[in-house]
């Protein structure tokens, strides 16, 4: 990736031209305005007076050279110029590129983010999903068996002590959510969708699976550990949420 300087390259270089030109013009062409004038000026002096026509031949030929010197600086700053348009151009050419790339890039922008954050979880849920291509995580991730498969991981671990509070649980069920959301974008309505389960929630054992340490008795739900999924097309649960019971 190419690190953003914060200055596209058509705009560094109309600035190094830029000041290419003001060099130009303070070290070449002011001086030798300034000597042609000063030229002409001994010049008129002598045609004026009673000049010695050998000196008056060599300000002469001083002035002309004076001036094809001038003429060539001059054609040096129309180049500058030229070049310092064409820079601004190919910087604005540049900086539109760029718009329509990022353009391009927003629906993918999701995808982009979600693949980098479970690329960076521990080592304990590498295995669940690809990670060389976000493409490859998504196709691979969005198949039910592994959507399943990586309820199933998150299952396994809900229940062991801070989990459920760590980053690397966030991001897996954030993962989990995205994986629904698109798997759902291939059907026409939701085919599947997490259960909407929260504390105080009365216990029901057809949504909710019990959590080894909580109570066996019948009650309010007091923790959701993990969402469950609800089955949209049959309407009936296709996973049930992981709770304790108070």
């Amino acid at each position: 990736m190419v690190k953003d300087t914060g200055t596209t390259p058509g705009r560094q270089f109309s600035e190094e031209t830029q000041e290419k030109i003001k060099a130009i013009v303070a070290e070449e062409v002011a001086p030798l305005y300034r000597q042609v004038e000063e030229l002409n000026k001994r010049l008129n002096r002598l045609e004026t007076g009673i000049p010695d026509s050998g000196e008056v031949e060599r300000l002469k030929e001083e002035v002309q050279r004076l001036t094809a010197e001038l003429k060539a600086s001059r054609d040096k700053l129309e180049r500058l110029e030229g070049e310092r348009k064409q820079a601004l151009s190919d910087r604005d050419a540049a900086e539109s590129a760029l718009e329509r790339i990022k353009g391009d890039l927003e629906p993918f922008r999701e995808l982009l983010d979600i693949c980098r954050r479970y690329a960076a979880t521990g080592e304990t849920w590498q295995k669940l999903l690809p990670t060389d291509t976000p493409l490859h995580f998504l196709v691979y991730g969005c198949r039910n068996n592994q959507i399943v498969a990586h309820w199933e991981a998150m299952r396994n671990r809900c229940e062991l002590p801070g989990e459920t509070e760590s980053a690397d649980w966030e991001t897996m069920s954030d993962v989990l959510a995205f994986l629904l959301e698109q798997y759902n974008s291939t059907f026409d309505s939701p085919a599947v969708r997490l259960l909407a389960c929260k504390p105080g929630d009365k216990f029901d054992d057809a949504l909710h699976m019990r959590a080894k340490e909580s109570s066996p008795y019948s009650g309010n739900v007091k923790e959701v550990l993990l969402q469950g999924i609800w089955d949209c097309k049959n309407r009936k649960t296709w996973r049930k949420c992981v709770v304790t019971v108070e």
